[in-house]
């Protein structure tokens, strides 16, 4: 009996957590930090050593930094890639998918890109997601800021000034399929 576990022979009820819905030990919480919404890939670089080519001013709308893990997906295949964000020439509209995933990404695809940062559990219900919709050209059409705790964050036109006009509507007309009949 010396070597069975006493809390074996007694097992207690797990109890609910009450400060956070996390598990305390959780020390941030991997969150969707800012997002680039159907911008236009302009290049694809078969033979450059990887990331991916965002202009400037895409980043600082959106709160990215260079070095910043995103995830890219393509909206016309729905090909995913993981990689880190190289700052581009300012102004230049360049989103360019640098090494293996210029196989996946070609110039005229549409794409999302996603960054993503660490919250603390504490921060979750102030967490804010920078969303950047932009041109066919990227030029930024307009940056909303969506709260989890906003009962608007699941509708991101409901508050715009813009979301009449077509140039603002325009970023979110799906793509067909490549080689779809239109």
């Amino acid at each position: 009996m010396d070597n069975v576990n006493k809390n074996s022979m007694n097992p207690k009820k797990p109890t609910p957590h009450t400060s956070t819905p996390l598990a305390p030990t959780v020390v941030s919480v991997r969150m969707a930090v800012a997002k680039l919404h159907a911008v236009t890939v302009t290049q694809a670089d078969l033979h450059y050593v990887g990331s991916i080519t965002i202009d400037q001013d895409l980043i600082d709308a959106a709160g990215m930094v260079p070095f910043q893990m995103v995830q890219i997906t393509n909206q016309s295949t729905g090909a995913f890639w993981q990689t880190y964000v190289i700052a581009g020439e300012r102004g230049s509209g360049i989103i360019g998918l640098n090494g293996a995933p210029a196989r996946h990404f070609l110039p005229g695809d549409k794409a999302y890109v996603v960054a993503e940062g660490q919250v603390k559990p504490t921060r979750l219900r102030d967490h804010v997601l920078n969303v950047v919709f932009v041109d066919g050209r990227n030029r930024i059409v307009k940056v909303e800021r969506q709260s989890a705790s906003s009962p608007q964050a699941s509708s991101p036109q409901a508050s715009s000034p813009q979301a009449s006009s077509p140039q603002a509507s325009s970023p979110h007309a799906p793509n067909p399929p490549s080689g779809a009949q239109q």
